[in-house]
């Protein structure tokens, strides 16, 4: 589960850094119990 979700993040960084778009918004996301990572935007 941590190998895929850290796989998933990298990937989600990598588009941001490498297809830069000012439509595109990462939106981090902490709760309890839990931290997540949102990307939006076209591509």
């Amino acid at each position: 589960m941590f190998v895929g979700g850290g796989v998933a993040l990298g990937g989600a960084l990598a588009a941001a850094l490498l297809w830069p778009n000012k439509k595109t918004v990462v939106t981090p996301t902490v709760g309890k119990g839990f931290v997540s990572l949102g990307l939006s935007g076209s591509f």
